[in-house]
């Protein structure tokens, strides 16, 4: 959806350039107006990440821009359709808007939900607690409000109710109780659980019933069908579960004999009836993960890289072998162009992308310009057939992708090395705005 250059018919505000301020402010004006331009013409969520860009880089010079840009992507949102982007784009907006106004960056706060376990809200207001560090009885009150809005992984009251419990607080009880409350119960996430466990723990020498009332609603969730997993593919062995009932079972034997009695019974029902996880599986190729190259003498070395059965492993081993300080420049030269077919039969994916990345940085870092053009734009080209969604979350052939992210590296890559996208031939509305912020907060250093 972002590759090609769109012709700008949509326009928004842009900075006045006055004549009579000086050259590098009228530079910084200039590139600000076609950053807002690029940004009205990007589809939605990439529009608004552009915004969010612009904002970091202009917030303190240009504070008038930073908040208007900060409303037209709250008026953007609307468009943005994932929920867990628009929800992750919101808490970005909180985060930049606290300073210009606490009260509307707030009420953005509780427009917040949980989405596949992500605990949006918890995220949002901590950077609202954040902002009111110093005004303590200020960033009380937004604790509990954020509470009562449902934002149970906040860290700052994970870290007042702990100052409180070792200060002897007689308001301890009463901030445990509100996180208590804000527990997700009837979709709980692995870290709802887990972080719950660590606070009972806490609170058992304040409080006897509380830590009960947090252990029964531990447990609940620790087999609860609707419990949320989180799935290592490198860890087969991992049991979320068993380690959950496991820590309940340790803070349950810390307590007073009548209270171990009462929960072994069911600790023991828990354990034998506990639900089967079923792990997704993944096949990691390890591309990009840095093996160690591979010391046989060159000819050796890449008659072992072609046979690699894999293809991915066989990319991954071009790559390494064409990073050898002891071959020939031809030699280099040959195994990279090898490198770069073999990386173009890869299915459009991760390891293509990566691959295709590693091979043109390398290009630009040996200064092999033509080369490095090239790769990028067999990249351009890949990113374009995987990224064809306009809220940025995207999969192909199974494998997800964040291509917001994508293109943001690939324009960090262009500005390390100095390389223009028209040197390369890459007409990318969102890679040109990513390089014109990049050049922007250059500018304003």
């Amino acid at each position: 959806m972002w590759l090609g250059l769109i012709p700008l018919l949509l326009f928004q505000r842009t900075v006045a350039v006055d004549p009579r301020v000086p050259d590098k402010a009228k530079q910084a004006q200039n590139l600000i107006a076609q950053i807002q331009r690029l940004a009205a013409s990007e589809p939605g969520a990439y529009g608004i990440d552009t915004r969010l860009l612009l904002v970091d880089a202009v917030h303190l010079k240009y504070p008038a821009v930073a908040k208007d840009m900060l409303r037209d992507s709250v008026g953007a949102l609307s468009g943005v359709k994932d929920p867990a982007r628009q929800n992750g784009l919101r808490v970005r907006i909180v985060e930049r808007l606290a300073p210009f106004d606490l009260t509307e960056a707030e009420e953005l706060a509780r427009t917040l939900a949980r989405v596949n376990g992500e605990d949006y809200p918890g995220t949002a207001y901590d950077s609202l607690c954040a902002f009111l560090e110093g005004h303590r009885e200020e960033q009380r009150r937004m604790l509990t409000r954020g509470l009562a809005a449902g934002a149970f992984r906040m860290q700052h009251a994970v870290g007042e109710l702990k100052h409180e419990i070792d200060s002897g607080s007689s308001s301890a009880q009463a901030l445990f109780s509100e996180i208590l409350s804000a527990f997700p119960a009837s979709a709980p996430a692995e870290e709802d659980v887990f972080l719950l466990i660590d606070l009972a723990g806490d609170i058992r020498p304040v409080s006897q019933p509380l830590t009960l009332q947090a252990i029964d609603k531990a447990l609940d969730a620790a087999t609860s069908e609707k419990l949320q997993l989180k799935i290592d593919p490198d860890d087969k062995s991992r049991k979320p579960r068993q380690e959950m009932l496991a820590r309940i079972s340790k803070l349950i034997g810390s307590m007073d004999p009548e209270v171990s009695q009462r929960y072994r019974e069911r600790l023991q029902e828990l354990h034998d009836e506990m639900p089967a996880q079923s792990p997704k599986t993944s096949e990691l190729s390890g591309m990009g993960l840095g093996g160690k190259p591979d010391d046989a003498p060159y000819a050796d070395a890449l008659e072992s890289a072609r046979k690699q059965d894999d293809l991915s492993r066989r990319v991954e081993a071009l790559i390494d072998l064409s990073r050898r300080e002891d071959i020939t420049p031809q030699q280099r030269a040959s195994v990279a162009s090898e490198a770069v077919s073999a990386a173009l039969k890869l299915p459009i994916g991760g390891d293509r992308l990566v691959a295709l990345a590693m091979l043109s940085r390398d290009f630009a870092r040996r200064n092999e310009l033509e080369s490095a053009a090239q790769a990028a734009q067999y990249l351009s080209d890949s990113y374009g057939k995987v990224c064809d969604c306009p809220d940025g979350y995207c999969e192909h052939n199974h494998e997800p992708f964040d291509c917001i992210d994508l293109v943001e590296s690939f324009a960090e890559y262009l500005d390390e090395f100095k390389i223009s996208s028209e040197a390369m031939a890459l007409n990318n509305i969102s890679l040109q705005s990513r390089l014109l912020v990049l050049k922007l907060k250059e500018l304003l250093k």
